[in-house]
């Protein structure tokens, strides 16, 4: 049995390796954590800042419900299509087709609103919170 490496290696190593090697999973005394319930005051606080530029905030709303409803309406409409290509309607298939394009276009042009309004709002919150900070800072010194 000791003339071959890989059997004293397994036999004599492996059994002390395993009782020094602990993981975070394998120790006996941890007690699972009890969940605590959610703290929402800091989104309460973000929305807060969020919501002193209201025409900004709803316009990013507004944007958002819209190229939702562009990404909803654009799979119906690519399906009226192929269900023409196959039936062959050409007279249906140009109405498809076009109604698709816009449907296109606006749900790009929405998504594009919603990212700048979106920007614009993290940038006044960002600017809020540092002056905010700045005025707690200097005020102590």
């Amino acid at each position: 049995m000791q003339n071959n490496r890989y059997e004293t290696f397994t036999d004599m190593d492996m059994p002390s390796f395993k009782k020094s090697f602990r993981t975070l999973t394998s120790k006996s005394d941890s007690k699972p954590k009890k969940t605590s319930k959610m703290n929402y005051s800091a989104y309460w606080r973000l929305l807060s800042y969020a919501c002193k530029n209201p025409i900004v905030f709803s316009l990013a709303i507004t944007f958002a419900l819209l190229s939702q409803s562009g990404n909803i309406i654009l799979p119906y409409l690519s399906g009226k299509v192929m269900d023409c290509i196959v039936n062959w309607e050409e007279s249906q298939m140009e109405y498809y087709c076009i109604m698709f394009l816009i449907a296109l276009i606006f749900s790009s042009l929405s998504i594009f609103m919603r990212y700048t309004f979106v920007v614009m709002i993290s940038d006044s919150v960002s600017n809020m919170l540092k002056n905010e900070a700045f005025q707690k800072f200097f005020a102590h010194l």
